[in-house]
């Protein structure tokens, strides 16, 4: 059957025949008010973004679905990484409560750009909060390590990293996408999901950011004497 390579064809309610299927940022339909019976409609504003669903519109260069993030994993990712290991050798980071007070503070401020990056319509805005926001996950993966390392018994840190491995890939990987698909679903008002219900979900759980950083403020005040308590415990088990 022969194929055309370009087609392009809008989504409409009703199909084919109704008005397209162009989702404003609110997640109401770009249309006359009370245009679509069951949906909310309301016509698009002068400067607002819109999303058309349509197929039909050719091949699609994969690379371009990694254009947003992609250099700022490999540039910012490496160079996160190389100035943690720098700044973290410095004498005075001796004191495992000032990295404490380091990785809360960046958990803290970069958790900022990211709801900015959620929140923006302007795909520059949101480059620049990646830049910002991404690099910051490599920075804090040493340290966290490196002090979890010290506060476990050397006879039980592969247990100790294996456990937090297995509890962070829980969270990130089953917990995190089913309450962001719930909230998703919620803001939309049923299973037919938009950008901008999907937005709102990610808003929403952006801020966790801070709980994490106040956790980490928390543990500031405590972590001397565990290390202590972590050696002491090495000594009497050591032969």
């Amino acid at each position: 059957v022969p194929v055309n390579a370009y087609a392009p064809g809008i989504f409409s309610i009703p199909p084919g025949v109704g008005y397209a299927i162009a989702i404003n940022p609110d997640g109401s339909i770009a249309a006359p008010a009370g245009a679509i019976p069951g949906f909310p409609t309301r016509p698009a504003k002068i400067g607002e973004a819109i999303i058309l669903l349509a197929n039909g519109l050719g091949p699609v260069d994969v690379a371009q679905a990694s254009d947003v993030t992609g250099n700022i994993h490999l540039i910012g990712g490496s160079l996160a990484t190389i100035g943690t290991a720098w700044l973290l050798s410095r004498p005075f980071m001796a004191d495992p409560r000032r990295v404490v007070w380091l990785l809360a503070g960046v958990v803290a401020l970069t958790t900022i750009p990211s709801m900015i990056a959620y929140w923006t319509h302007s795909l520059t805005v949101a480059r620049i909060m990646f830049w910002i926001f991404i690099p910051a996950i490599y920075f804090y993966i040493g340290p966290c390590f490196g002090l979890l390392n010290n506060l476990s018994p050397c006879h039980m840190r592969s247990m100790f990293i294996a456990v937090s491995l297995l509890v962070a890939n829980v969270f990130n990987l089953i917990v995190a996408p089913k309450m962001v698909g719930l909230l998703s679903v919620w803001f939309a008002g049923g299973p037919d999901v938009t950008a901008a219900s999907l937005k709102m979900a990610m808003l929403i759980l952006a801020p966790t950011g801070f709980w994490a950083a106040y956790h980490l403020y928390l543990a500031s005040k405590t972590i001397v004497a565990d290390q202590k308590r972590a050696i002491a415990y090495t000594r009497a088990w050591s032969p």
